[in-house]
């Protein structure tokens, strides 16, 4: 498998945030704290959709979205700036979001033909995802 890396900028130093055990430290006064090195399980779990941050450019999204063997582009939008487009509704504000979700992408990924891709818009955590799936050419094409 290859390494993880962040599909804005290809950096590998990466934040994933993870699930783990800890012990529970209880003082007086209600105070309480944990402590993850006296877990009696210290075992940490993370899959594709737990949140990784890249250190260098602080590019948010999901593991998935950091893997290079996955075939799918995805550029996210704050909900906050898509509402400032409040002039744009409907079909033509979904034509704006791919169009600027393709803006970006050829920035970062030289090369990219939105014709031989299929889009979707969905919302995550806050986010308006456009997710750009590659053509079976694209694919074989990476595979070589």
């Amino acid at each position: 498998m290859n390494a993880y890396q962040c599909p804005k900028c290809g950096s590998e130093s990466l934040d994933v945030t993870v699930i783990t055990d800890a012990f529970l430290r209880q003082g007086s006064c209600e105070w309480f704290g944990t402590d993850v090195t006296e877990s009696q399980d210290g075992d940490q779990e993370w899959d594709e959709n737990s949140p990784m941050k890249c250190r260098e450019c602080f590019h948010l999204g999901y593991a998935h979205e950091f893997d290079p063997s996955d075939k799918r582009l995805y550029v996210r939008f704050k909900v906050d700036d898509v509402l400032n487009w409040h002039m744009y509704s409907g079909d033509y504000l979904a034509e704006m979001l791919i169009d600027e979700a393709k803006d970006e992408i050829e920035t970062t990924r030289p090369g990219f033909h939105d014709e031989e891709a299929e889009s979707d818009i969905s919302v995550s955590h806050g986010d308006f995802v456009v997710t750009f799936t590659l053509a079976e050419q694209e694919k074989t094409d990476d595979a070589k």
